[in-house]
């Protein structure tokens, strides 16, 4: 029996009661997903159903380079597509396959809730790179003049173009480069457990502490 269900009631309940975020980021290390760690995505997914969330993203650093990153990047990829190749859920997945970014995307969609984007190795710096290119590329074929390009452009280009409301870096202080465009107002949530021992109470937690902080959007 859960000791900590009523809590967890309790805190839910009260949590639904009040605004939620729509569009949530998790931020984790290819360790956290190593071994039975993969298996905690499908959990929160579940959670940010349940609440009602409408988008989870997820940046999956992976440390080591060449074929080894390659070779990791392609082992979490496959994982997470037999994680969810049943669920319903809409899952994309972004990896690195050399120097380019590959998209693939996890069938069936069943309209449920929340959609899911999962970067594995793909940070901030990497997503801006392929936005500048992507945007230079229009520039040398006349499509756009260079001194017209603004934020919209850049907007336009990125993997991820929507803007979390809540960043949550599970059992770590460091927080990755992943959305450095997008998150420049996200709250963000630093959890006391790592992510292996990540329960729905922690994921409820963090919710709850969003809703009590005033979002100034850097005013």
């Amino acid at each position: 029996m859960n000791i900590l269900f009523p809590y967890e009631f309790k805190l839910k309940r009260d949590i639904l009661s009040r605004k939620l975020p729509e569009y949530i980021t998790i931020i984790l290390t290819e360790q956290d997903v190593c071994g039975n760690g993969i298996k905690k995505l499908a959990d929160t997914v579940k959670w940010c159903s349940e609440l009602g969330v409408k988008l989870l993203s997820v940046y999956i650093d992976i440390l080591p380079i060449g074929v080894l990153r390659e070779e990791l990047s392609k082992n979490i990829a496959d994982s997470i597509y037999t994680l969810f190749r049943d669920s319903g859920y809409k899952v994309k997945l972004f990896k690195l396959c050399g120097q380019e970014i590959v998209e693939e995307e996890v069938l069936p969609f069943r309209n449920k809730y929340p959609e899911v984007m999962v970067s594995i190795g793909i940070g901030g710096r990497k997503e801006l790179t392929y936005v500048i290119r992507k945007i230079l590329t229009r520039v040398k074929e006349g499509e756009l003049r260079a001194e017209d390009i603004d934020e919209k452009d850049v907007e336009r280009h990125l993997l991820f173009p929507h803007d979390p409301e809540l960043v949550i870096r599970a059992g770590g202080k460091r927080l990755a480069d992943f959305l450095v465009w997008q998150s420049v107002y996200s709250e963000l949530y630093f959890t006391d457990v790592n992510w292996k021992s990540f329960r729905k109470i922690d994921f409820l937690r963090a919710v709850r502490d969003y809703q009590k902080r005033q979002r100034r959007f850097g005013r």
